[in-house]
């Protein structure tokens, strides 16, 4: 016989057992009104001290309705939330009176309560967002962080929640080493580059004035906390910060990512693919190290991890190996110099997957997230005759030489080594500074200006020069020194009768209250046939009573199909039989003033169809006033929705029109309310 020993076990089971019933199991009842465990046998009270009653505070009849049974305990506390988070909520059941309906309704009311309901929303569509990209809680809860510092300023009404979501991420991603790039944010939020481009800029510019606001409240009370406030501005991401994401994603070693980083950063390099986009340098550069070190990538996998277009990936690398002798470094192939550079290699588009490789004849098509503008806009100009004597290959050959130059900080692109003449350079500024990338980030469009006014200062011509003043003092962040350089530019040059500069100068003197010298100025240019001199010598012909001569210069304006001397002339002789032909022509041509006009003309004459068609025209513009219309005759159209829509656009505008608007906004809503509130009655 064999006997098998059971392996010893630790009871682990605790059990009060009444000491002088010794009965098992014991037979104890909870006395929660006096909180004591007491035998149930013989009423000894068991040792322990007292026990926590896990009942409800209240009479509930769960049962009868439904749910479950409402406890004390609730959510833990969220350093997040703002107040103690001890608000009390009113349940929905109360027997079918509708009574807990509407003390819930009361309750929502409270603008302290709905702020909160609306702060918690906004942190659980945070969470979404984050846990889709997988980005860690600490990054997350900064994400929060920063969005509750923005909605406490108060300073972006209008802006969208996702918008302002997605631009905490980017600096919470940004701060933390792990930056995203904006295209992944906008696939991510679904909000347009745009958007996010334009909120991003005005949120740093919150956090930074909240941080300079916390270090002064610091010095003045050196026991404050001021870390709560803090904010360091973030810097724009570039290749060696992409590194580490995408080799892992791509399956690759650390030391090819490190030389692949290393690369990211050399001089040689940047040089090459300046004005490409940080994703697009990046895949290029992982590209080129992982065949260097025998792990090749095809572009189509490297495109796939980065978003970049693979012929847009072999383009750039052909950049690179171009100029590889310059930048290679020899612990990179420390372990194969027997064999030549070129042969660690290989055959690179053999061992690609795709097979449409770029050849060198290819020319050079911009990324979707490069800082030049698509190929469309130097084919238009192309086409209307404007850029002679050069291709798309040498236009974007010429800014890739105009963007090593700035980078160096020459003064103007040097003419010698460059293809293009001075009409070639202004032309090409004049659209970097009107045109716009596939992605409009405030990097992306700052780097553009940049280099359109570099362009414009190499061609070095009187209609450069007068094209950069103009834009100075245009611009509201120009500084006293430029508009005053631009003035005295300007100045030389209407001293030579330049018809432009002329009439530039005068609207900068018309403002200033000198109508004498800007007249004077205007009749230069007019007298050279420029219709902007005409434009403005009327204008003060009007303002100083001369009806007979303005409406001559506002005529021989709209001669030369000025826009703005149709719509002058149409307003200044409004009976005129001509009026609303010169109207419509000012409409057609942009001009949201004469469409607003038109708009009020058809609705006085009755014409509703017609005039809440020209009220669009100039909303969609972004004529305030021409929204607030277009909102009334759609509400009396029974389209409550689309008016509100278009109050809600006044409103983002500013001013008297956006009061007028969130009046009437508030209104309409406090009509909808009552007639809900007779809808219950009843």
């Amino acid at each position: 016989m064999v006997f098998v020993s059971e392996t010893y076990h630790r009871d682990l089971n605790v059990k009060v057992i009444c000491k002088y019933c010794q009965e098992d199991p014991p037979n104890l009842v909870e006395n929660f009104s006096d909180g004591d465990l007491v035998c149930g046998t013989c009423g000894l009270v068991m040792p322990g001290g007292p026990i926590v009653d896990t009942r409800s505070e209240w009479r509930t009849f769960a049962n009868d309705e439904g749910g479950d049974d409402p406890s004390r305990v609730g959510a833990a506390s969220n350093d997040l939330l703002p107040g103690n988070q001890l608000d009390t909520i009113i349940s929905s059941r109360d027997g079918s009176t509708g009574r807990a309906r509407e003390l819930a309704r009361a309750q929502g009311k409270s603008t302290s309560a709905r702020n909160e309901r609306q702060l918690v929303e906004a942190h659980k569509i945070i969470q979404q967002f984050c846990d889709a990209i997988n980005l860690p809680k600490q990054i997350t809860d900064v994400v929060k962080h920063l969005y509750n510092r923005v909605q406490d300023a108060k300073t972006l009404k209008g802006k969208t929640q996702d918008s302002i979501i997605a631009s905490c991420i980017v600096i919470a991603t940004r701060q933390s080493d792990v930056p995203r790039t904006f295209k992944e944010i906008c696939a991510l939020t679904r909000v347009e580059k745009r958007d996010l481009g334009r909120v991003f800029k005005v949120v740093e510019k919150v956090l930074q004035e909240q941080a300079q606001a916390g270090e002064t409240e610091a010095i003045a009370n050196p026991h404050m906390d001021s870390s709560r406030t803090a904010y360091t501005a973030t810097q724009a991401t570039d290749a060696a910060d992409l590194m580490s994401r995408f080799c892992s994603a791509l399956d690759l070693p650390v030391y090819v990512q490190t030389a692949a980083t290393e690369l990211a950063k050399k001089d040689a390099a940047k040089t090459k693919l300046a004005g490409r986009a940080p994703t697009t340098i990046a895949s290029a550069e992982i590209y080129f190290m992982s065949h260097l070190f025998g792990m090749g990538r095809s572009a189509a996998d490297i495109s796939k991890i980065a978003g970049v277009s693979d012929s847009t990936i072999r383009n750039a690398y052909k950049l690179l190996w171009a100029v590889k002798d310059q930048f290679m470094d020899e612990r990179w192939i420390a372990d194969k110099s027997t064999q030549p550079v070129s042969s660690l290699f290989g055959d690179i588009s053999a061992t690609d997957s795709s097979s449409n490789s770029a050849d060198e004849s290819t020319p050079y098509v911009p990324e979707e997230d490069d800082i030049f503008p698509a190929q469309q806009f130097f084919a238009s100009a192309m086409k209307a005759g404007v850029l002679k004597n050069v291709d798309i290959e040498s236009i974007y050959d010429i800014l890739r030489q105009a963007r090593a130059a700035s980078l160096t900080a020459q003064p103007r692109l040097d003419m010698q080594r460059s293809a293009a003449d001075p009409s070639t350079l202004s032309i090409l500024g004049k659209i970097l500074l009107r045109a716009k990338s596939a992605v409009d980030t405030p990097e992306a469009a700052l780097e553009r200006k940049k280099l359109g006014y570099f362009l414009l200062r190499s061609a070095n011509t009187p209609e450069a020069t007068i094209f950069i003043s103009r834009s100075i003092l245009r611009s509201p962040t120009a500084t006293k020194e430029e508009t005053e350089e631009a003035i005295a530019t300007l100045s030389k040059l209407a001293q030579q009768n330049h018809p432009d500069a002329a009439v530039i100068l005068g609207g900068v003197l018309q403002s200033h209250g000198d109508l004498t010298k800007a007249s004077a100025l205007y009749k230069i240019g007019a007298e050279a046939g420029n219709a902007e001199g005409y434009l403005g010598l009327g204008r003060i012909q009007r303002t100083n009573g001369n009806h007979h001569d303005a409406l001559s210069s506002f005529k021989k304006a709209a001669d030369m199909n000025h826009p703005y001397g149709h719509f002058m002339l149409a307003i200044s002789d409004p009976d005129a039989p001509e009026s609303m032909t010169h109207l419509e022509a000012a409409a057609t041509k942009g001009i949201p003033e004469a469409a607003h006009n038109l708009g009020e003309r058809h609705r006085l004459q009755g014409n509703k169809a017609l005039a809440q068609e020209w009220y669009e025209v100039a909303a969609r513009a972004g004529f305030q006033i021409s929204m607030v219309n277009l909102a009334m005759m759609l509400k009396d159209n029974g389209e409550g929705k689309k008016a509100s829509v278009w109050l809600e656009a006044a409103k983002r505008g500013g001013g008297q029109v956006a009061e007028d608007a969130q009046r009437y906004l508030e209104k309409w809503k406090t009509e909808v309310e009552e007639k809900k509130g007779m809808c219950v009655v009843m």
